[in-house]
């Protein structure tokens, strides 16, 4: 029994320091992995005795930038503002944010992506161009060349409440301010079109 015992530490032992089946630790693994810019997050479980299953949630595009830099082009952002892909033409299954992730940085992004979303599909369509210098910096410009300072992403449906009554009562603004719902401005610079935004 004694021997038994003995010799099964040393097995032990052995797998411990010298067997092949332990060199790659999921820690290692889950570095490596991660190394990788596409993505996104891993899970690393080991199965004994000799298996290490990676699971990878790769990165997906969910918005076009500017390229950057003075480049011509596109580049192809997840929603942490990490490059998945560029590209020479401007994608028409992705939304185009004027963002410069490199500045703004991911959270500017992340602030123009709620926006556009909590945005009713009919004055979406009213949108020409949307974008963010900041979290808090959200703007778009409407198709009639209006500037729409939003501001951050909260209290959007108050913002769509306020910019469609300013709307009304200011149809040839050039700006339109409502990032404070509260205290709204309104710039009266001629545009040359009437804005309208659907009800």
């Amino acid at each position: 029994m004694g021997i038994a015992v003995v010799a099964l530490l040393v097995a032990l032992g052995w797998l411990a320091l010298f067997s092949p089946w332990l060199k790659v630790t999921p820690s290692a693994v889950a570095r490596r992995v991660a190394a990788i810019p596409l993505v996104r997050e891993t899970k690393i479980t080991r199965r004994w005795p000799q298996t290490v299953r990676v699971e990878v949630v790769e990165r997906v595009p969910v918005a076009a930038v500017p390229a950057g830099g003075g480049g011509a082009g596109y580049r192809l952002v997840d929603r942490d503002g990490v490059d998945v892909e560029s590209v020479s033409s401007r994608p028409d299954a992705l939304p185009y944010l004027d963002v410069d992730v490199a500045k703004a940085g991911a959270a500017a992004l992340a602030a123009a992506l709620d926006v556009q979303a909590g945005l009713p599909t009919e004055v979406n369509a009213q949108v020409r161009t949307l974008g963010a210098t900041s979290p808090d910096g959200v703007w778009f410009v409407l198709r009639n060349g209006a500037r729409v300072v939003w501001g951050g992403a909260d209290q959007g449906e108050l913002k769509l409440d306020v910019l469609r009554a300013l709307v009304t009562s200011n149809a040839d603004a050039a700006v339109y301010d409502v990032s404070a719902p509260s205290t709204p401005s309104v710039s009266r610079a001629t545009v040359r079109d009437a804005a309208v935004l659907p009800r």
